[in-house]
Formats: structure tokens, C-alpha cells, sequence
């Protein structure tokens, strides 16, 4: 686990914006994202903004939980990396 920053803002949609402490590690899309409780909250579901100080947009995955309550607080991401997601698979001719 390791610290991936903390939460500034919250979408219409629901989704959490977390603004990123260490630049040079990034997330990958798709990495599972926990509080301090290390209870899952989310996946990262976007990366955004300069590259000098990016942000992450997190889509929570877990029923019920209100985003609300984690504004200021810290987010951790797992370390290893995610499964390969593969797109719709084109139709040969």
C-alpha cells in the first residue's frame, strides 16, 4: 500500500477527485483505491490536470457509501499492478 493523496473535491456524478502527492508514481487505471482503514472505496478511473501536479478522478465501487464523508481525507492504492482490461474485440472479415 501506498499513499495516493487526498481527497479535494467530489463530481455530480459521485465520483472523488484526489489531488496526487508523489508525482513519479503515478496510478495505473483500474487499481483498487482504500481508506485508512484499508477498506476498499473505489478504482481509478481517470487521470487529469498538468503533469507537474495531477489529480484522480476515483469511481466508487462499493453500494451505499457516500463519497461526502471522505472530502479531506487520505487515499491509499494497492501497489501491484491491474489485471489487463481488453476492449470489445472487432469482427474479422
Amino acid at each position: 500500500m501506498r499513499e495516493l493523496g487526498r481527497v479535494v473535491s467530489i463530481t455530480k456524478t459521485g465520483k472523488m477527485i484526489v489531488k496526487v502527492i508523489d508525482v513519479k508514481k503515478i496510478p495505473s487505471l483500474g487499481l483498487k483505491v482504500y481508506d485508512e482503514r484499508l477498506t476498499p472505496v473505489g478504482r481509478v478511473y481517470d487521470i487529469m490536470g498538468p503533469v507537474s501536479s495531477p489529480y484522480v478522478s476515483v469511481r466508487p465501487e462499493t453500494p451505499g457509501l457516500n463519497p461526502e464523508k471522505f472530502l479531506g481525507k487520505m487515499l491509499f492504492v494497492e501497489e501491484r499492478k491491474p489485471k489487463k482490461v481488453r476492449g470489445r474485440r472487432r469482427r474479422r472479415r
